[in-house]
């Protein structure tokens, strides 16, 4: 036994189990059942319950057929345009690489990190005033200062490296391509999936930099 509220075309706006004020009763367990795992595929027509089985999540019920809505299409596209920047956004905060006396490694680049970085290259440009063009009023960058690494070591601590103002700038270089990459590969597939005649089914997770971990 169910219940639920169709609409004028004869959707199934409102599937329950329970009863529902102003519902229509429906007592065929097994249907019901049946029902509630795609109750877009059920239409109420004439007082009776039948089965129009939707060809794609992009077709719309007319009242009497399904047909191909555009709009439901653009919609998906949309939907999908929007899990495409979100996963831009995480794989820019998922570590960068740089390259430190012929070692790889990889540095976190989430954003209080990124913005740690900003200070980095603060004083890797007072470092070049001071030393390159003589300002003395400034202060060299701070000597045996030290990073925190995305790895650990056999032991499972943190491994860190020594930083001086070139490895600074790298760093802050890591980040910036990083999100020129991601942007750019959101970009190509924002415009990929407005041609794929599928976008819920749309892969966008191909393509992207390199993160750590991968």
């Amino acid at each position: 036994m169910g219940y639920f509220i169709p609409d004028d075309l004869g959707n199934l706006v409102v599937a329950s189990e329970d009863p529902i004020e102003g519902g229509i009763e429906y007592n065929d367990p097994a249907l019901f059942a049946t029902l509630m795992l795609a109750p877009y595929n059920y239409k109420w027509i004439n007082n009776s319950l039948l089965n129009y089985p939707r060809p794609t999540p992009y077709h719309a019920w007319d009242g009497t057929q399904w047909q191909f809505s555009q709009r439901l299409i653009t919609d998906a596209r949309e939907f999908i345009w929007e899990k495409i920047k979100d996963y831009r956004q995480q794989r820019q905060y998922m570590g960068v690489k740089i390259t430190v006396d012929g070692t790889d490694y990889w540095i976190h680049s989430d954003e209080v990190s990124r913005s740690l970085h900003l200070g980095l290259v603060g004083a890797a440009i007072l470092h070049i005033m001071r030393n390159f063009l003589g300002v003395l009023a400034v202060p060299s960058f701070p000597s045996g200062l030290r990073w925190k690494t995305m790895h650990v070591d056999a032991n499972g601590d943190p491994v860190f490296i020594t930083l001086d103002w070139i490895v600074s700038l790298q760093i802050f270089a890591a980040d910036q391509n990083m999100t020129s990459l991601c942007f750019t590969r959101a970009e190509i597939h924002r415009m990929t999936l407005q041609y794929h005649p599928d976008p819920l089914n749309y892969n966008y997770t191909t393509g992207w930099p390199t993160v750590y971990g991968e």
